[in-house]
Order: structure tokens, then C-alpha cells, then sequence
């Protein structure tokens, strides 16, 4: 089970890395505010794990999103309320790391109480279930949500880990990139100076010769 949490982290490190390396952050468009909690509106396990996990993804990108505007828009962005950890608990339009992990907590909280609501109710059955059959099927679903529950909060907190990891970076990484642009100029710029060294002669007459050479 470790390993699927690695491929999820691998996977999540990825998408930070290529956002990284195009300096830019791939948004899916949507047109109207997006509903995180749209899992609860789930009757059955598939589809609130689906939903879940999906909301969850549109939430970090909106995250890495605003992220990113900050640092290229504010110079000082160290110093920009929306981006530091709020003195009064304040998260409304915050993307600090205190703020987004509370924001995500606060999400997997919903829908593990969901989880729990779901098993309230009885799985789908075909109309001629016995009663083993749906003893075994409410069994089977109900061990199916208790592992969800662990595999959720295990990949919640390691994109909150690898959220923070970004945040850290890509300051670092600008800087980074505005370097490489600036030792790129100096090579021109060196090579433009070469180009006319060649230019002059390789021996110089003594100031003090009789004759030309």
C-alpha cells in the first residue's frame, strides 16, 4: 500500500516540477466557483471517492495557482498578507501553509463524516439477495470505506507536505531562472567582446621601433 502512496506523491511532485520548469501553473477552466464539497452530494462509495479526490486536486491547483500570482506580481510577496500565516485565524484568500492545510483538513474531516454517513445506508443489491448476500455486501463496502478513510488522510498529508515543499521552492526557482537569463547575457555579451579581440594583431610594434610590421 506504501507504494501507492509514493506513485501518488511522485505524481503530485511532478506536476510541481513541470510547473516549475514552464514558470507557469496548468488550471482547468471552470466557469463558475468551485463546489469542493460536491462529494457530499455522493449516495455511494465510488462516487464520493471519485468526487472527493477530485475536488481535493482543484483545490491544490487553485492553491499552486495563486501561489505562483503572488510571487510574480509581488515583489515583496514575503511580506503579503495573503501569503504569510494570519495573526487571527483568518484563512479567507490566504495560501499560507498553516491555512491550506486547514483548509484541506477541514475537507477530509467532511468526507470521512460522509464515509460514515454512506455506510449508514445499504449497498446496491440485485433483487434476488439473500440475506448473506447482503450481509456480505455490507461487510465488503463497510471494510472498503474504513480503508478509504486511511488511504485518504495519508494522501491529504503528503500533498499538504509537498504543497509546502512548493511554496518553499519556487521562490528559489525564479531567482534561479533570472540568473541563468543573466549569465546567458553576459556569455553574448562575452562573446561580442571576443569577437573583437580577434580583430587585433597578435604582436604590437614597440612604441620605441624605427619600423612598421
Amino acid at each position: 500500500m506504501m507504494e501507492v502512496y509514493k506513485k501518488l506523491a511522485v505524481t503530485f511532485l511532478s506536476a510541481l516540477a513541470v510547473t516549475l520548469v514552464v514558470g507557469g501553473v496548468v488550471i482547468f477552466a471552470e466557469d463558475d466557483e468551485p463546489d469542493y464539497y460536491a462529494f457530499n452530494d455522493a449516495t455511494y462509495l465510488f462516487d464520493a471517492k471519485f468526487t472527493f479526490h477530485a475536488s481535493m486536486n482543484s483545490f491544490f491547483n487553485d492553491k499552486i495557482s495563486e501561489v505562483a500570482s503572488i510571487i510574480s506580481e509581488d515583489e515583496k510577496f514575503f511580506e503579503n498578507e495573503n501569503f504569510i500565516t494570519p495573526e487571527d485565524d483568518d484563512c479567507e484568500g490566504n495560501v499560507s501553509s498553516y491555512c491550506v492545510a486547514m483548509q484541506a483538513t477541514d475537507l477530509y474531516f467532511s468526507y470521512r463524516n460522509k464515509l460514515s454517513d454512506i455506510k449508514e445506508f445499504l449497498p446496491e443489491l440485485p433483487d434476488n439477495a439473500t440475506k448473506e448476500t447482503a450481509l456480505n455486501s455490507i461487510g465488503n463496502r463497510d471494510e472498503k470505506v474504513d480503508v478509504e478513510v486511511d488511504e485518504a488522510l495519508k494522501v491529504v498529508e503528503a500533498t499538504i507536505i509537498a504543497y509546502d515543499e512548493f511554496k518553499t521552492a519556487l521562490p528559489m526557482h525564479n531567482k534561479f531562472r533570472q540568473l541563468i537569463r543573466l549569465l546567458n547575457k553576459f556569455k553574448i555579451h562575452l562573446e561580442d567582446v571576443n569577437d573583437q579581440v580577434k580583430e587585433f594583431p597578435l604582436r604590437f610594434v614597440d612604441a620605441s621601433s624605427s619600423t612598421c610590421e
